[in-house]
């Protein structure tokens, strides 16, 4: 009797399922990931390049600070990504 580990293959693991799994998994995010896009494009127009901007920031688990001239839709932009995503927004405001 011994209390050598069992290899994957013995406990019903193949690195063939395991990557199946992984490659659908990364295509579910994919999906999730254009139906979010396409959310936020619905709301917020011809600010794409802001919205690619937000979601690396979230999706990468950092923050995002975002500086721009008045009226150009940031805190829109945020509680949207908010209400799309399901996270909680909150808007800090800077008046020199």
């Amino acid at each position: 009797m011994t209390n050598a580990p069992k290899f994957p293959e013995e406990m019903g693991f193949s690195q063939e399922s395991s990557l199946e799994r992984d490659a659908t998994r990364l295509d579910e995010c994919v999906s999730r990931l254009a139906e979010a896009r396409k959310m936020v494009s619905s709301i917020i127009f011809g600010q794409n390049d802001a919205v690619e901007q937000t979601l690396i920031g979230i999706l990468s688990g950092g923050h995002v600070l975002m500086v721009g001239a008045p009226g150009l839709g940031k805190s829109l932009l945020a509680h949207t990504l908010g209400k799309v995503l399901g996270l909680l927004d909150k808007r800090v405001q800077f008046t020199p």
